[in-house]
Protein backbone atom coordinates (compact mmCIF):
# COMPACT_ATOMS: atom_id res chain seq x y z
CA UNK A 1 0.00 0.00 0.00
CA UNK A 2 1.22 3.58 -0.69
CA UNK A 3 0.22 4.84 3.15
CA UNK A 4 0.32 2.57 6.36
CA UNK A 5 -2.82 3.24 8.85
CA UNK A 6 -2.32 4.01 12.34
CA UNK A 7 -4.04 2.37 15.16
CA UNK A 8 -6.95 5.10 16.39
CA UNK A 9 -5.98 5.23 20.10
CA UNK A 10 -7.94 7.80 21.17
CA UNK A 11 -10.64 5.72 20.30
CA UNK A 12 -9.39 2.94 22.30
CA UNK A 13 -9.45 4.97 25.23
CA UNK A 14 -5.48 6.22 24.91
CA UNK A 15 -5.66 9.71 23.69
CA UNK A 16 -2.42 10.57 25.19
CA UNK A 17 -0.68 7.73 23.49
CA UNK A 18 -2.33 9.27 19.99
CA UNK A 19 1.01 10.68 18.69
CA UNK A 20 2.95 8.15 19.81
CA UNK A 21 3.84 6.67 16.12
CA UNK A 22 7.49 6.08 14.47
CA UNK A 23 8.37 7.91 11.98
CA UNK A 24 8.59 6.46 8.21
CA UNK A 25 8.01 3.11 8.91
CA UNK A 26 8.52 0.20 6.22
CA UNK A 27 5.16 -1.57 7.90
CA UNK A 28 3.04 -2.10 10.46
CA UNK A 29 0.98 -4.55 12.55
CA UNK A 30 -2.51 -4.31 13.73
CA UNK A 31 -3.69 -7.39 16.21
CA UNK A 32 -2.73 -10.09 13.25
CA UNK A 33 -3.11 -8.11 10.57
CA UNK A 34 0.16 -7.00 8.77
CA UNK A 35 0.46 -3.46 6.54
CA UNK A 36 3.80 -3.00 4.42
CA UNK A 37 4.61 0.07 2.12
CA UNK A 38 4.50 -0.40 -1.84
CA UNK A 39 8.03 -2.07 -2.55
CA UNK A 40 9.28 -2.60 1.48
CA UNK A 41 7.95 -6.00 1.02
CA UNK A 42 10.76 -8.24 2.15
CA UNK A 43 11.04 -11.80 4.27
CA UNK A 44 13.07 -9.68 6.93
CA UNK A 45 10.42 -6.90 7.35
CA UNK A 46 7.36 -9.57 7.32
CA UNK A 47 9.19 -11.48 9.99
CA UNK A 48 9.69 -8.43 12.02
CA UNK A 49 6.30 -7.73 11.81
CA UNK A 50 5.04 -11.08 12.70
CA UNK A 51 7.13 -10.95 15.76
CA UNK A 52 4.15 -8.02 16.51
CA UNK A 53 1.67 -10.22 16.02
CA UNK A 54 2.38 -12.79 18.13
CA UNK A 55 3.34 -9.47 20.88
CA UNK A 56 -0.34 -8.75 20.43
CA UNK A 57 -1.80 -12.29 20.74
CA UNK A 58 0.24 -12.52 23.87
CA UNK A 59 -0.42 -9.35 25.84
CA UNK A 60 -3.86 -8.59 24.37
CA UNK A 61 -5.16 -5.34 22.78
CA UNK A 62 -5.08 -3.35 25.92
CA UNK A 63 -1.34 -4.73 27.48
CA UNK A 64 0.07 -4.46 24.12
CA UNK A 65 -0.91 -0.45 23.10
CA UNK A 66 -0.27 0.58 27.06
CA UNK A 67 3.16 -1.02 26.84
CA UNK A 68 3.80 0.18 22.99
CA UNK A 69 2.78 4.02 23.98
CA UNK A 70 4.45 3.88 27.56
CA UNK A 71 7.41 2.83 25.94
CA UNK A 72 7.45 5.06 22.87
CA UNK A 73 6.91 8.47 25.33
CA UNK A 74 10.02 7.39 27.37
CA UNK A 75 12.54 5.83 24.64
CA UNK A 76 13.48 6.25 20.99
CA UNK A 77 11.27 4.23 18.93
CA UNK A 78 13.38 1.45 18.20
CA UNK A 79 14.63 1.41 22.11
CA UNK A 80 11.19 0.91 22.99
CA UNK A 81 11.01 -2.89 24.49
CA UNK A 82 8.66 -4.51 22.23
CA UNK A 83 10.66 -3.07 19.35
CA UNK A 84 13.58 -4.05 20.73
CA UNK A 85 12.09 -7.63 21.03
CA UNK A 86 11.62 -7.75 17.73
CA UNK A 87 14.70 -5.99 16.07
CA UNK A 88 16.64 -8.49 18.19
CA UNK A 89 14.80 -11.20 16.58
CA UNK A 90 14.64 -10.12 13.32
CA UNK A 91 18.44 -9.94 13.41
CA UNK A 92 18.83 -13.60 14.55
CA UNK A 93 16.57 -14.25 11.91
CA UNK A 94 18.65 -12.62 9.31
CA UNK A 95 21.94 -14.09 10.82
CA UNK A 96 23.37 -17.55 11.10
CA UNK A 97 23.61 -19.04 14.29
CA UNK A 98 26.57 -19.51 16.14
CA UNK A 99 28.55 -22.94 15.87
CA UNK A 100 30.58 -22.29 18.72
CA UNK A 101 27.04 -22.52 21.33
CA UNK A 102 26.48 -25.81 20.41
CA UNK A 103 29.82 -27.07 20.47
CA UNK A 104 30.39 -25.57 23.95
CA UNK A 105 27.40 -26.89 25.14
CA UNK A 106 28.50 -30.37 23.78
CA UNK A 107 31.95 -30.46 25.61
CA UNK A 108 30.52 -28.93 28.81
CA UNK A 109 28.28 -31.68 29.53
CA UNK A 110 30.94 -34.39 28.08
CA UNK A 111 33.38 -33.06 30.48
CA UNK A 112 30.61 -33.04 33.51
CA UNK A 113 29.53 -36.37 32.57
CA UNK A 114 33.29 -37.50 32.37
CA UNK A 115 33.88 -35.67 36.13
CA UNK A 116 30.80 -37.77 37.33
CA UNK A 117 32.65 -41.03 36.03
CA UNK A 118 30.60 -41.72 33.38
CA UNK A 119 32.41 -42.31 29.82
CA UNK A 120 32.38 -41.71 26.47
CA UNK A 121 32.29 -44.74 24.37
CA UNK A 122 32.50 -45.14 20.32
CA UNK A 123 30.93 -48.01 20.37
CA UNK A 124 26.96 -47.80 20.59
CA UNK A 125 26.13 -51.42 21.41
CA UNK A 126 28.63 -50.76 24.93
CA UNK A 127 26.44 -47.47 25.81
CA UNK A 128 24.23 -47.65 28.94
CA UNK A 129 22.59 -44.13 28.04
CA UNK A 130 22.33 -41.48 24.55
CA UNK A 131 22.12 -37.65 25.65
CA UNK A 132 20.72 -35.08 23.78
CA UNK A 133 20.57 -31.66 24.56
CA UNK A 134 19.20 -28.44 23.60
CA UNK A 135 20.20 -25.18 23.92
CA UNK A 136 19.07 -21.39 22.65
CA UNK A 137 17.75 -18.04 23.88
CA UNK A 138 14.67 -15.62 23.02
CA UNK A 139 13.67 -12.18 24.08
CA UNK A 140 11.14 -12.01 26.49
CA UNK A 141 8.93 -8.55 28.08
CA UNK A 142 7.41 -8.75 31.24
CA UNK A 143 4.65 -6.44 31.28
CA UNK A 144 3.28 -5.56 34.92
CA UNK A 145 0.16 -3.17 34.58
CA UNK A 146 -0.65 -1.10 38.13
CA UNK A 147 -3.60 1.56 38.76
CA UNK A 148 -2.06 5.07 39.19
CA UNK A 149 -3.73 7.77 40.89
CA UNK A 150 -4.09 11.37 38.81
CA UNK A 151 -5.07 14.66 40.42
CA UNK A 152 -8.49 15.42 39.55
CA UNK A 153 -10.54 19.14 40.05
CA UNK A 154 -10.90 21.00 42.41
CA UNK A 155 -14.38 23.43 43.40
CA UNK A 156 -16.62 24.31 45.67
CA UNK A 157 -17.54 26.86 48.25
CA UNK A 158 -16.34 27.28 50.86
CA UNK A 159 -13.66 25.60 50.31
CA UNK A 160 -11.86 23.52 47.78
CA UNK A 161 -12.76 20.02 47.40
CA UNK A 162 -11.49 17.82 44.99
CA UNK A 163 -10.98 13.62 44.25
CA UNK A 164 -9.07 11.38 42.43
CA UNK A 165 -9.26 9.64 39.50
CA UNK A 166 -7.42 6.23 38.66
CA UNK A 167 -6.11 5.75 35.11
CA UNK A 168 -3.12 2.53 34.59
CA UNK A 169 0.53 2.80 34.49
CA UNK A 170 2.40 -0.21 32.63
CA UNK A 171 6.48 -1.23 33.03
CA UNK A 172 8.01 -3.25 30.59
CA UNK A 173 10.93 -4.89 31.19
CA UNK A 174 13.26 -6.46 28.14
CA UNK A 175 15.66 -9.33 27.89
CA UNK A 176 16.90 -12.22 26.77
CA UNK A 177 16.60 -15.26 28.38
CA UNK A 178 19.01 -18.35 27.76
CA UNK A 179 17.31 -21.73 28.31
CA UNK A 180 19.07 -25.24 27.90
CA UNK A 181 17.66 -28.39 28.57
CA UNK A 182 19.07 -31.86 28.44
CA UNK A 183 17.35 -35.29 27.50
CA UNK A 184 18.87 -38.98 28.95
CA UNK A 185 17.45 -42.10 26.66
CA UNK A 186 18.09 -45.41 27.42
CA UNK A 187 20.66 -46.96 24.90
CA UNK A 188 18.84 -50.44 24.20
CA UNK A 189 14.95 -49.23 24.51
CA UNK A 190 15.53 -45.59 23.09
CA UNK A 191 12.84 -44.50 25.49
CA UNK A 192 13.65 -41.06 27.62
CA UNK A 193 14.34 -41.83 31.50
CA UNK A 194 15.74 -38.45 32.61
CA UNK A 195 15.22 -34.69 31.86
CA UNK A 196 16.89 -31.68 32.93
CA UNK A 197 16.79 -28.27 31.96
CA UNK A 198 17.55 -24.57 33.49
CA UNK A 199 17.05 -21.18 32.06
CA UNK A 200 18.99 -17.79 33.02
CA UNK A 201 18.60 -14.05 32.06
CA UNK A 202 21.50 -13.44 30.11
CA UNK A 203 23.82 -10.36 30.41
CA UNK A 204 25.75 -8.64 27.58
CA UNK A 205 28.59 -10.38 28.86
CA UNK A 206 27.09 -14.09 28.74
CA UNK A 207 26.11 -13.48 25.66
CA UNK A 208 29.83 -12.59 24.83
CA UNK A 209 31.74 -14.59 26.46
CA UNK A 210 29.17 -17.81 26.25
CA UNK A 211 31.55 -20.59 27.32
CA UNK A 212 31.84 -19.78 31.44
CA UNK A 213 27.73 -19.27 31.69
CA UNK A 214 27.42 -22.60 29.54
CA UNK A 215 30.06 -24.91 31.84
CA UNK A 216 27.96 -23.53 35.21
CA UNK A 217 24.47 -24.30 33.51
CA UNK A 218 25.53 -28.29 32.03
CA UNK A 219 26.86 -28.73 36.13
CA UNK A 220 23.02 -27.14 37.60
CA UNK A 221 21.42 -29.79 35.22
CA UNK A 222 23.45 -32.30 35.83
CA UNK A 223 23.49 -32.21 39.52
CA UNK A 224 20.59 -34.59 39.86
CA UNK A 225 21.73 -37.26 37.49
CA UNK A 226 21.57 -40.01 37.82
CA UNK A 227 18.35 -40.12 39.91
CA UNK A 228 18.63 -41.45 42.95
CA UNK A 229 16.30 -44.47 43.86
Amino acid sequence: MDQLPFPPLAEFGLPEFATARPENPAGITFRNTIFVLRGEDTERLHFHELVHVVQWATLGMNNFLLAYGAGFMEFEYKETPLEQMAYSLEEEFASPRNPLVTQRARDAIQAELTRRGFSLVSNAAAADFVVDFTIGSRERVDIESYPAPYAGPYWGYPGWWGYRYWGSEVDARQYREGTLSIDIFDAHTHKPVWHGWATKELTQSDIEHSETPIRAAVKSVLSTFPPQA
